[in-house]
């Protein structure tokens, strides 16, 4: 894993383009490495060399930074990356994290106003009820103009305009400003304290104010056509969603959550937000138990007149949900995990700071069960994968899937290290 993030980083897959949100969480990881220090001393240095690089490579891709593309303090793009047509949330999230880590763990000065910059971004981004130009977040349809309070998902990188779909997965961002309020006081402001040719009026706050409007987002939830306009929160144990698409001022959206079932990446990092926020949070918690208790699918069961390389070839067995979460699940109860689903090791990792303090002994077990490598060949007994195939649909590496065909993913890999940060015995 430590050779797949070194060597691959800033591309996500071997061979891929550059990506922010691989640079970032490689910083993540490797900045961990080295903070953590139990590793041979040539891993130490290498981490530092290689987080230290990824470190330039992003910042000269951030929205606003000396060597990135250009863009005022009030441009929503500000602070952002862009990837594609548009600029993600949970790119500058990631982002502003690897900033912190470059900045207490490298020493890099610089670090802290890249970090300050994501969180620009993020107040923009929460602001979809003030926007200019072409729309604005609003309740009901044709309603007023309604702040949300999440963070919108992507922001188009041609004028700034927000998407305003808002992901639970996005809570995440509690995890950096959480971090961010450590360093700079929770009493920092980001935003504009007027109006601008971005913005109908004031969007400047304190970090306290984003955290608690994020927080809500993701606990109370915003209000529902589908609910008679009642507050609904996305993560739930009885009916958790995706995503929030809110009504526009152009008169699209539907201010209701969508019927999409959460990812097990995008429901760990609702949980870990939360948790970062506030350890004794009852939802976070109910969350984590309820992910424990969920049931095996008799659809994924291994069937019995496979032959030995059949049940190695077709990712089948029955699931263990302590293990780790299921990359997907079904949207009504019992919530199975979903036909062809995998493990999601990466929400695993995500969740490694709640597991480590609320069941260590479980976290434990899965670093054990994870990290025996498996035979994936009946031919060749040398080839292995990380954890075991034929039962539980693991892969070579925390993986991402096109067309059918796996290539290890940074992202995913350095997500999925953390337990070996959170797991010291």
């Amino acid at each position: 894993m430590f050779d797949l993030v070194l060597q691959t980083a800033p591309s996500r897959t071997p061979g891929g383009a550059t990506s922010p949100l691989a640079a970032a969480w490689a910083i993540v990881y490797l900045c961990d490495v080295v903070s953590q220090g139990t590793r041979p001393a040539i891993w130490l240095s290498s981490a530092r060399a290689k987080a230290t690089s990824l470190y330039t490579t992003l910042a000269n891709l951030q929205y606003g930074s000396t060597g990135g593309p250009a863009a005022t303090v009030q441009d929503p793009r500000y602070g952002g990356f862009a990837e594609g047509v548009s600029q993600s949330a949970g790119t500058t999230i990631a982002a502003g994290l690897a900033f912190l880590k470059a900045y207490s763990v490298l020493g890099i000065a610089d670090a802290l106003s890249a970090a300050n910059r994501c969180a620009t971004w993020l107040r923009h981004a929460q602001c979809g009820d003030l926007q200019l130009t072409t729309w604005h977040t609003v309740y009901p349809s044709g309603g007023s103009p309604y702040h949300v309070g999440g963070v919108s998902a992507t922001v188009l990188a041609s004028n700034g305009m927000q998407s305003g779909i808002y992901g639970i997965g996005d809570g995440y961002g509690l995890v950096f400003l959480k971090a961010l309020g450590a360093v700079v006081g929770a009493s920092a402001i980001y935003g504009d304290a007027v109006s601008t040719s971005y913005f109908s009026a004031a969007t400047a706050a304190p970090l306290s104010t984003m955290i608690s409007e994020l927080a809500a987002f993701i606990e109370t939830g915003p209000q529902d056509s589908a609910h008679a306009g009642a507050n609904t929160p996305g993560l739930s144990v009885t009916a958790p969603k995706l995503a929030y698409t809110s009504f526009l001022s152009n008169s699209t959206g539907t201010g209701t959550w969508g019927a999409s079932a959460p990812t097990g990446s995008s429901i760990a990092q609702a949980v870990a937000g939360l948790y970062a926020n506030n350890p004794s949070d009852t939802l976070a918690l109910a969350v984590v138990s309820w992910l424990n208790a969920l049931t095996a699918n008799a659809a994924n069961a291994t069937p019995s007149t496979n032959t030995p390389q059949q049940t190695l070839n077709a990712l089948t067995g029955t699931y263990d949900p302590t293990i780790a979460p299921p990359t997907t699940r079904t949207s009504t109860a019992p919530f199975t995990e979903a036909t062809g689903a995998e493990y999601d090791l990466a929400a695993l990792g995500l969740l490694a700071p709640v597991l480590a303090v609320t069941n260590a002994a479980q976290l434990k077990a899965s670093r054990k069960t994870l990290s025996a490598g498996q035979q994936y060949s009946t031919v060749d007994l040398a080839l292995r994968y990380l954890g075991p195939i034929g039962r539980a649909g693991l892969s070579l590496q925390p993986n991402s899937s096109t067309g059918g065909a796996y290539s290890p993913d940074v992202v995913l890999t350095a997500q999925f290290g953390a337990i070996y940060r959170w797991v010291t015995t």
